[in-house]
């Protein structure tokens, strides 16, 4: 964990009328001392992004100051900038953590998607407050394959500011449109708790962010509203309840919430008037009925077939975004699950080659729910448990992780990912007059992933199991 700075000149900050004088001029409030069932209580939630949306809500510290959205304190100093020379082992680290609780989640469930950048970034905002040497900060680095980048919280910060860059207006030769890819996080403490200055000023340098203030402990409900004011804006109005009643209690003291979000039409669109109900073979070997899109594409599509699987490369408009589809051969869809990994990942990458395809894929769309301490917990007890070590963020109170909860959304049309109505201009030449030399259809389950070209990053993993 970075050391404290010497103070600098910090610029004025409005201060809000609050009766509550802030925590430098009174002793700070201290809960009374926790036995395990008062320090391990539920703190969760999570809300839906239109692609993905995660969130880890962890029993920690507190805050004072002002925002829009309630009081706030911030370390010393402005966010760092970008180091290039951390993003290729942050982005490993991230893709190995992606793909270990893709394993971890895959027994017994039907379609899911999580963003595995959004959930390391939760996690590791976590991390930075566990105390340096302790049981708990050896488990969360393991977790989080912290040791395949030299400095984990000024990685993200590098891999954050790298594909900020990635959401704009983008256009090819035959069409323009908007993609939006967003990524946020906050936390948020229990009024009148001490935190550490260090822990603030990594906050400060390497997320840019602060810790806000609400009284979790005496009014919950206003509370849970700051916290989905937060939500409106961040989304843009997207998700207006990103915590529901009763998710915060009496006894939750610290939430890290991290919502990613992406929109972006297909660089090679599908016709809608080819669209068709066409059989998919789930692993029960079951057929059902899937909205099919079909589209012959010359160019823009990347394509691999080696023993075991088969995989196509869908970008987005503009190209620095992709969705990639990989379908293991029929009756290997569960051993290939069980070693997949961050160098599945790798070989897929390393096996596309540009191809001309006639693509039939089938539509879908669907929520996930799930709390992920039973993937988590394996790997890191210690945060879960009484020995939790978070000393790096306050000594007020003992405190542990109780629940990491995440939603996401995910689907496809024909526009792309959740892209109706965000690409204009005239429809894309599908076939340009050349036959595509090779037909493609996905009709059994799949694994899905959509990943930012220029590092690799994987920003969401998913798989479909039943699109029907």
């Amino acid at each position: 964990m970075p050391s404290a700075r010497p103070p600098s000149p910090a610029p004025a900050r409005r201060r809000a009328p609050d009766p509550a004088p802030p925590t430098r001029h009174r002793p700070p409030i201290t809960a009374g001392a926790p036995t395990p069932r008062t320090r391990h209580r539920r703190i969760r939630r999570a809300a839906r992004a239109a692609a993905a949306l995660a969130l880890a809500v962890i029993t920690l510290g507190a805050c004072v100051g002002t925002t829009p959205t309630g009081q706030e304190v911030k370390g010393r100093g402005d966010r760092a900038p970008a180091d290039k020379n951390l993003v290729a082992g942050t982005v490993a680290a991230s893709n190995a953590f992606g793909a270990d609780l893709y394993r971890s989640l895959a027994a017994g469930r039907g379609n899911f998607v999580y963003a595995p950048f959004a959930l390391e970034t939760a996690l590791a905002m976590a991390r930075a407050g566990s105390g340096t040497g302790s049981v708990t900060r050896t488990e969360l680095d393991a977790l989080l394959h912290a040791p395949q980048t030299a400095d984990l919280d000024g990685g993200i910060n590098s891999v954050q500011q790298t594909i900020q860059a990635r959401s704009g207006e983008r256009r090819s030769d035959t069409r323009k449109g908007k993609v939006s890819f967003e990524q946020s996080e906050s936390l948020w403490g229990q009024r009148g708790t001490h935190f550490k200055e260090e822990y603030l000023d990594t906050l400060a340098t390497n997320y840019g962010a602060g810790v806000h203030a609400v009284d979790f402990r005496s009014d919950a409900e206003s509370s849970r509203q700051a916290i989905n004011k937060w939500s409106v804006e961040a989304t843009t109005g997207r998700y207006e309840e990103l915590v529901s009643r009763g998710d915060i209690t009496q006894y939750t003291r610290f939430l890290v919430a991290a919502e990613s979000y992406l929109q972006a039409p297909w660089l090679v669109p599908f016709d809608p008037g080819q669209t068709r109900l066409m059989p998919f073979q789930r692993l029960d070997d079951q057929p059902v009925q899937a909205r099919t899109m079909q589209v012959a594409a010359p160019s823009g599509l990347r394509f691999a077939d080696r023993p075991g699987w088969t995989a196509i490369e869908l970008p987005y408009l503009g190209e620095e975004l992709s969705l990639v589809i990989v379908e293991p051969t029929a009756g290997q869809f569960e051993p290939f699950e069980q070693t997949f990994s961050a160098d599945t990942i790798q070989s897929v990458e390393e096996a596309l080659e540009p191809r001309a395809l006639s693509l039939r894929l089938p539509q879908f769309q669907f929520t996930t729910a799930t709390n992920l301490d039973d993937a988590l917990r394996p790997a890191t007890p210690s945060a879960f448990g009484p020995d939790a070590d978070f000393s790096g963020i306050t000594s007020d109170e003992t405190l542990a992780i109780t629940d990491v909860i995440y939603k996401g959304f995910f689907g496809i049309n024909e526009e792309g990912t959740d892209a109706a109505n965000t690409a204009t201009a005239k429809p894309a030449d599908a076939t340009g007059g050349v036959a595509p030399s090779r037909s493609v259809t996905v009709d059994q389950p799949f694994v899905f992933y959509v990943r930012d070209r220029p590092t690799g990053l994987v920003l969401l993993l998913g798989r479909v199991v039943n699109p029907g």
